[in-house]
């Protein structure tokens, strides 16, 4: 019986130290774990900071781009063409930035001169303004002025301006199909419509177009010649 007792003894004290090494074996792997983990952060951290301080590095070149573009960037206010335009009624003009348009009166500064006054016009005293981007704005009729000494000299002097192509307005297309079809292709009936269409516009908008006579030769031609067909066809 003693010996079944120590038999047992020996078997548990032996189980015992078997598992002891087998903790021992294991923590001792992980720690050793631990330390590799952590060698392999520390040379990750090393490589971040080497790539972040490269990044970070500024290059002459870089530098002289950026402050070559913020150069460009300053406004040439000696340029005309950036410049809008001022057409008065009495064939002045005035290179400009306009700064307020109302239905009375246009304020504005003198081109190159931002710093300066404000001047302000009446709105019934402008013909029109031409802006910088290319838009146009006219005001009513075109005032014919009294003619001076040089437009006397020249029998195109229309509204102010000394040219047919001077004047800015836009040549209304209606007017100008007129008098095509009435002269060139022979079609007096869609020569009339587009002649009476071209007048409608002209009376739409007033002061917008010019070409106004093209209508109605378009209208007279168109008539004439098919008063002419008709007589034609009775006889």
């Amino acid at each position: 019986m003693n010996r079944s007792y120590l038999i047992i003894f020996i078997s548990v004290l032996l189980v015992s130290c078997g598992i002891q090494k087998r903790h021992y074996n294991k923590g001792f792997y992980f720690s050793h774990s631990s330390n590799s983990h952590g060698s392999k952060a520390i040379a990750d951290s090393d490589k971040s900071l080497e790539i972040f301080s490269s990044s970070s590095e500024k290059h002459p070149d870089e530098i002289d781009v950026v402050s070559n573009e913020d150069y460009s960037l300053t406004p040439d206010f000696g340029d005309t063409n950036k410049c809008d335009k001022i057409l008065f009624r009495d064939a002045d003009e005035v290179e400009c930035i306009v700064k307020e348009v109302s239905n009375n009166e246009i304020k504005y500064k003198k081109c190159g001169f931002e710093d300066g006054p404000l001047y302000t016009v009446e709105s019934n005293s402008v013909s029109a303004i031409l802006y910088r981007n290319g838009t146009k704005e006219f005001y009513g009729n075109y005032v014919k002025p009294e003619k001076t000494k040089n437009s006397e000299e020249s029998d195109d002097y229309i509204n102010g301006y000394t040219t047919w192509a001077s004047d800015p307005r836009d040549i209304e297309i209606f007017s100008v199909l007129s008098l095509i079809f009435s002269t060139i292709y022979f079609i007096p009936g869609l020569s009339i419509v587009f002649g009476l269409i071209g007048l409608r516009m002209f009376k739409k908008e007033p002061g917008r177009y010019k070409g106004k006579g093209f209508a109605y030769a378009g209208i007279i031609m168109g008539s004439l010649a098919l008063l002419l067909l008709i007589l034609i066809f009775i006889i």
